[in-house]
């Protein structure tokens, strides 16, 4: 018996080993690179950026359109044809555009940029196949594997052969193997979908509903990471990319698998009890992270980690804050996912974009500064999380 619960723990946790394996992966590439070889960290910063925003806005929202149409059975998750053919589609033509705006920076190259970007578009399609047919740990796999591989890649190249090679060229290597992860993940994605010739109904407006949903995202994700660079500078975008691994790296983890695994269940039930439960839990476990975060960074003292704790004691309290924000919100954005109706989604959409601007216009007037932009993100998770509590929990 007692043999039977811990192999049932261990299969019902698998799926969080991993994604700790892939998050803990690129945790330390980016200690490692920013420690040893600084040089590389800022491009490297910006192209996981880049992979960050095609992994998230890659589709366009049609990944979320897949998740609420298809239909789940025994073996297999069937999509009508023409969802599958605007995926491939997207898959293939988004990237182009993104792929052009980064080549800008130095040592990013448009055509590992854009070979990259269609690789982590298979990879989510195989991810979100698996995470339908609820092999959680597959799904994981595939999402995960290429952090894994870039941080045994970079070990290999830079520290056991000891080459001395072109930083554009280890962004090659890179791309190509981000391009198996996506063949591998495409093969599986292909193999777990059934193709129906049943035309779906309501796609257009599913589409422009989670794509603008979507769109918000990534732009709150990963969009002041870009206004950091441009309107402050780079080495304060360095500095603030290098406070997110640290101290937010734990919450958004936990943010991706309480999005990953409760939308699923979401889409039977939302239960209210339940639902105040679990963000209580997500707040403990939030705060007790951050107070394990700060402890380690105490007990390194500069050793490995650069942080200033006494000088920047208020920017990385507001980002805890945030940390939190987003915790919980993972919550709320697996229920907008799958309980979601196109109007409820369009008007959260609609006064989002509306408290952009008015974050954004009043920034222009008083000047941007780290704290100012990190408490509008804050500002703007708090309110989907509120509006979207009234529209579906209470």
């Amino acid at each position: 018996m007692l043999v039977q619960r811990i192999k049932k723990l261990i299969i019902d946790n698998l799926s969080l080993a991993i994604i700790l394996l892939g998050a803990m992966s690129n945790f330390f590439l980016i200690l490692f690179l920013k420690k040893d070889f600084p040089e590389i960290f800022t491009p490297l910063s910006l192209y996981l950026t880049y992979l960050g925003i095609i992994g998230s806005l890659g589709l366009l929202g049609f990944d979320q359109v897949y998740l609420r149409l298809s239909q789940v059975e025994e073996l297999k998750t069937s999509i009508s044809n023409n969802i599958l053919m605007t995926l491939l589609g997207l898959m293939l033509i988004v990237p182009l555009g993104f792929a052009w705006y980064f080549a800008r920076y130095e040592y990013l190259q448009f055509w590992q940029l854009y070979i990259s970007g269609v690789a982590i578009n298979a990879v989510m399609l195989g991810y979100n196949a698996n995470r339908l047919q609820k092999n959680f740990s597959i799904s994981q796999i595939l999402k995960n594997s290429y952090k894994f591989l870039f941080l045994i890649g970079a070990w290999l190249i830079l520290v056991f052969l000891q080459k001395d090679v072109e930083i554009s060229i280890l962004f090659l290597y890179a791309s190509f193997l981000l391009l198996f992860c996506g063949i591998l993940s495409f093969v599986s994605f292909w193999n777990t979908t059934a193709i129906n010739q049943i035309k779906s109904i309501g796609v257009f407006l599913f589409a422009v509903s989670f794509g603008l949903n979507i769109a918000l995202i990534t732009l709150l994700g990963y969009g002041e990471r870009i206004l950091i660079a441009d309107k402050i500078n780079e080495a304060t975008f360095a500095t603030y990319f290098y406070y997110l691994t640290i101290f937010l790296f734990p919450l958004t983890l936990l943010q991706e698998y309480v999005g990953f695994k409760e939308l699923v269940y979401f889409k039977e039930k939302v239960d209210k009890q339940k639902v105040y439960a679990k963000i209580l839990q997500l707040i403990g476990l939030g705060i007790l992270t951050y107070v394990a975060i700060l402890m380690v960074v105490w007990i390194d003292n500069g050793r490995f980690l650069n942080v200033n704790l006494s000088d920047d004691y208020i920017l990385i309290a507001w980002m805890s804050i945030l940390g939190l924000i987003k915790l919980v919100y993972s919550l709320f954005s697996a229920i907008l996912g799958a309980k979601g109706e196109s109007r409820s989604i369009n008007v959260i959409n609609i006064f989002t974009v509306l408290l952009i601007v008015i974050l954004w216009g009043s920034m222009q007037l008083i000047g941007y500064s780290l704290n100012g932009i990190i408490i509008s993100l804050i500002l703007v998770f708090l309110y989907r999380s509120i509006h979207t509590y009234f529209l579906y929990v209470r």
